[in-house]
């Protein structure tokens, strides 16, 4: 490995001790209060880090990086649950937040599928592949999940998927109206992130917003420990049906768009939605 690699790996599990020692966020979190916590900052370091990625083929994740290069690359769980359950053979996907590789597989039994990656550093990442010589399968996009609908004019998608990618941006919510804005009728937005990654992570760099399934309802948190906490199923009742469930690490969220729903702000209050029947057969 190499010392760039060792490096990573320090950090990681330094990552992981921080969860479990309030000594260790403590101090931490005193030594953060004197570093610059500016968004462009911490968007700096999310180039760094690909950069890196990209010089060592993955970190110490080398089948990541090999499976987002794979062009025939078989897509994951939940995802695949949700294309088997979807009748039309040909399905176009945006994947937001995507950054320089999409993490989607390019493949899956008895679909053609059609993906389109944006992220808000695409030129950069862009960039970066050229540095390396790397031809992705799918190139990402500059656009920002909070203007998706002006940036993305007159497309829509069968399925608008996030991972680990919208907690990291200045405004989910307005992310999340965006994303099933460009839902078809009858389509689903899809969202994978760590579990109250804020609170992990003491609401650094990028890491404002906390995501969560309570009582069955997907909920968010923030910006900051002092933000509202805004139920977001109750906010999309009449225009879709909302699932989440946890497997302890990660929040697994599917909307289902329903047919000809207005799409009016995420911030208003609505009624209780029920649960998303094409996203019940996915849970594993």
């Amino acid at each position: 490995m190499t010392p760039s690699g060792r490096f990573q790996l320090l950090v990681w599990r330094l990552r992981l001790q921080l969860r479990k020692s309030e000594l260790l966020r403590w101090l931490v979190s005193r030594i953060r209060a004197l570093l610059p916590d500016t968004r462009e900052r911490h968007l700096r370091g999310e180039v760094g880090f690909w950069d890196r990625w990209l010089a060592t083929q993955g970190l110490h994740w080398p089948d990541d990086y090999e499976y987002r290069l794979d062009p025939s690359g078989a897509v994951h769980e939940p995802l695949a649950s949700i294309l088997d359950s979807m009748a039309k053979t040909d399905l176009e996907i945006l994947d937001v937040g995507a950054g320089p590789l999409t993490v989607i597989g390019k493949t899956h039994p008895g679909k053609r599928l059609s993906i389109t990656a944006t992220d808000v550093l695409a030129r950069e990442y862009n960039a970066l592949l050229d540095k390396f010589g790397v031809s992705p399968p799918v190139r990402t996009q500059f656009a920002e999940a909070e203007k998706l609908r002006e940036q993305l004019a007159g497309r829509h998608f069968d399925i608008v998927h996030a991972q680990n990618s919208l907690d990291h941006s200045a405004d989910p919510m307005a992310g999340i109206e965006e994303m099933l804005a460009l839902t078809r009728p009858g389509g689903l937005v899809v969202l994978i992130h760590e579990e109250n990654e804020g609170q992990n992570e003491l609401y650094y760099a990028l890491h404002k917003w906390d995501f969560a399934c309570e009582d069955g309802h997907f909920v968010v948190g923030g910006p900051g420990p002092d933000g509202p906490r805004r139920d977001v199923t109750e906010m999309l009742a009449g225009k879709a049906e909302v699932e989440c469930w946890s497997d302890g690490e990660c929040v697994y969220v599917a909307v289902a768009k329903k047919a000809q729903a207005p799409i009016s702000s995420t911030r208003s209050t609505g009624r209780h939605g029920s649960r998303a029947p094409v996203a019940a057969a996915t849970r594993r």
